[in-house]
């Protein structure tokens, strides 16, 4: 819920430069973690949901 909170915030979030209105979105991607999970794979996880959002369209919050 906080991920959905700031990628609408950074959505909303008017920037100018040279006057110009530059639009700006993000995607994410997160995963979780048993005690048991290596970090790396849980940072693997996380990238390749990451690339997920992006690939079925930008502003996406994709999780695990």
């Amino acid at each position: 819920r906080r991920l959905k909170k700031l990628k609408r915030k950074i959505a909303n979030t008017t920037i100018i430069i040279d006057d110009k209105i530059i639009e700006i979105t993000a995607s994410f991607g997160l995963s979780f973690s048993k005690s048991e999970v290596c970090i790396d794979d849980v940072i693997k996880e996380a990238d390749r949901l990451l690339y997920n959002a992006k690939r079925i369209g930008k502003n996406r919050v994709v999780t695990y």
